[in-house]
């Protein structure tokens, strides 16, 4: 779970902060940089897989066009992310078996420039580091006092697991046993330690984040692809197109003897006169296939089910699947969603995500960290969410000397965190909060952003 992002030259990220809670909605028009965010995580998110070339082919847009553009219309040679993780106590490595944390909530920088040469430009990896946050700092948001007992372990270290030494060689220091010299990793520029580094009995922090990153999942729902059956003996997660469901569910509905009657009260919810969904085995054709049965006993297959039904069904496969666990990101939910049934919708996002303020944890259950955090244009789904939930996204653009244009991307939460570089006294002041109040009795949020009585630009 991402506590905190900081990104400072990706595209139109510029000096930005922005502190994550286990459910967020990200609200802006189009082309306003909402999904700029989403591709600097989903870059984090490859780290340990791929090297470097490979990875800059696989986000959105040229190499060169993930530094940010300058006031002067070149383009910037560094830029930066950092993320403050919250760590599950434990994790299974399928060499070493389950490991547990000694601390849990950690630091990742990553820095990238840009090497001009004659054939072009050549992009490295110039920095990297995994710190320890310090033990005496909070949470930028309420979390009760058995979350924090459960997730919060901070031995003391003032030690960093990964560094960089003088000489810009990449340093990691003690791990596994916490004894024994630095070690200086002789590694090229185009690969990150998470990829090289997948010893997790020597360096548990280390292979901690790297299963991190490697279980965050970026969702855009595509109904053509979720209509398909499929193939009994074929994959049984769901894609980040939707692709799998019939199989993923049914699946689900294996293991949980009551997922399909709480999928089912889901979907009821959504759709009047829903009784049942049903994934039929087409034995002559070897595949699975996803039927909703109505009231009336008619059923229907996915073949005909509407697009809005069929996104429902994918956002129940992952509140369902106990192997989704991690961070997701969800591009625009709304989708051929009808207003009235976005409260649904949010609904089951919310209830994928973990509670912070949740009492009766048993510390002796182990129970994964969840987060979603999403992008939305649509006032309708604005108005179904709470207060806290809502960072405004709005894009600014300034004229350079050279008359090149200079766009950012700046974000505003609605309530300001209680803690962290973001949290002033003026943003906490009494009169503000009451302001909010008084306005949400004569309209709803959505209705505030469209007027402009937020602070963001509809």
């Amino acid at each position: 779970m991402i506590t905190q992002i900081e990104i400072d030259g990706f595209k139109t990220l510029q000096a930005t902060t922005i502190p994550l809670r286990p459910f967020l909605a990200f609200a802006g028009p189009n082309n306003t940089g909402k999904s700029n965010l989403f591709d600097a995580l989903h870059l984090l998110s490859l780290l340990p897989s791929y090297d470097l070339p490979d990875i800059l082919q696989m986000v959105r847009g040229d190499p060169f066009e993930i530094f940010s553009l300058q006031a002067d219309g070149t383009y910037r040679q560094r830029l930066h992310i950092a993320v403050e993780l919250l760590l599950d106590p434990s994790f299974h490595d399928e060499f070493e078996g389950w490991i547990t944390l000694k601390r849990t909530w950690l630091r990742y920088e990553l820095t990238l420039e840009r090497e001009e040469h004659d054939h072009g430009s050549r992009v490295q990896i110039a920095r990297e580091q995994l710190l320890v946050k310090p033990s005496d700092e909070r949470l930028p948001w309420a979390a009760s006092s058995a979350f924090k007992q459960t997730h919060i372990v901070t031995k003391r270290r003032n030690v960093p697991y990964i560094s960089l030494n003088p000489d810009s060689e990449i340093t990691v220091h003690q791990d596994g046993a916490e004894r024994g010299r630095p070690r200086l990793m002789r590694r090229g520029t185009r690969q990150s330690i998470l990829h090289v580094l997948r010893d997790a009995g020597e360096f548990p922090h280390i292979c901690a984040v790297r299963n991190e990153l490697l279980r965050w999942r970026f969702i855009h729902l595509d109904p053509e692809a979720m209509r398909e059956a499929n193939a009994i003996d074929g994959p049984e997660r769901m894609d980040h197109h939707g692709r799998y469901l019939a199989a993923a569910l049914q699946r689900i509905m294996r293991h949980n003897g009551s997922a399909q009657a709480e999928i089912s009260a889901w979907i009821g919810q959504f759709i009047p006169g829903a009784r049942q969904i049903h994934v039929r085995q087409l034995d002559e054709l070897y595949r699975y296939l996803i039927e909703l049965e109505m009231l009336d006993g008619r059923r229907f297959s996915s073949r005909v089910l509407s697009d809005g039904t069929l996104r429902m069904l994918g956002l129940l496969a992952l509140q369902y699947d106990e192997d989704q666990v991690g961070m997701i990101c969800l591009e625009e939910p709304e989708n051929g969603v009808h207003p009235r049934r976005l409260k649904t919708v949010v609904d089951v996002l919310k209830g994928f995500a973990t509670d912070p303020l949740q009492e009766d944890v048993d510390q002796n259950e182990f129970t994964p960290l969840r987060q979603v955090l999403i992008n939305t244009y649509s006032p309708q789904l604005v108005r179904e969410l709470s207060p806290e939930d809502l960072v405004l996204v709005e894009a600014l653009t300034q004229i350079g000397n050279s008359n090149a244009s200079l766009r950012t991307t700046s974000y505003h939460p609605v309530v300001q965190p209680k803690y962290g570089p973001l949290c002033t006294e003026e943003a906490l002041q009494e009169p503000t909060q009451q302001r909010l109040t008084a306005l949400l009795e004569e309209r709803d949020l959505g209705a505030l952003w469209v007027d402009g009585a937020l602070g963001g630009v509809p």
